[in-house]
């Protein structure tokens, strides 16, 4: 018999890969907004040696004014590259947070949500630490585009 508690409960995170191996990301609380992907953004930057162009999903946080005005702001070091409507398969962070998914809870399901933040943490540094990994996504036929 599996026990279960009844409680539902996640937590959020925004990702970044790139085709040489390096991933970026951030376990937040709260809702994706507009303040969350500009910070995001913010801290890619810092760290990039060019500019980076970022390939992202439809989601509100991608679309809005704000965000817009601020990557206008920054068109020499970031590119917002926006997918069709409904297509995650396009998108190789997907295939992170599907890899993330299956694999984050190898350890043993998590019983509240600061254990699932600290597996989710924990599985994200050691996919950090092996770029091989993070290359291999794009590998896949239906990302390979974002390779080149």
């Amino acid at each position: 018999m599996i026990r279960n508690t009844g409680q539902r409960f996640g937590c959020k995170i925004v990702s970044a890969v790139n085709n040489s191996g390096k991933m970026r990301f951030r376990v937040f609380k709260g809702n994706f907004t507009q303040s969350v992907m500009i910070n995001f953004l913010k801290r890619l930057i810092r760290d990039a040696q060019c500019k980076i162009i970022v390939i992202a999903d439809g989601h509100p946080a991608h679309r809005g004014r704000r965000l817009q005005q601020w990557l206008e702001a920054h068109a020499s070091q970031c590119e917002l590259i926006l997918l069709p409507g409904y297509a995650p398969e396009l998108n190789p962070d997907e295939l992170l947070n599907q890899d993330l998914k299956s694999n984050v809870f190898s350890s043993g399901r998590p019983h509240t949500r600061d254990e699932l933040v600290s597996q989710t943490r924990s599985y994200l540094r050691a996919t950090q630490k092996r770029p091989d990994i993070v290359r291999a996504y794009f590998q896949e036929a239906h990302v390979n585009y974002a390779a080149e």
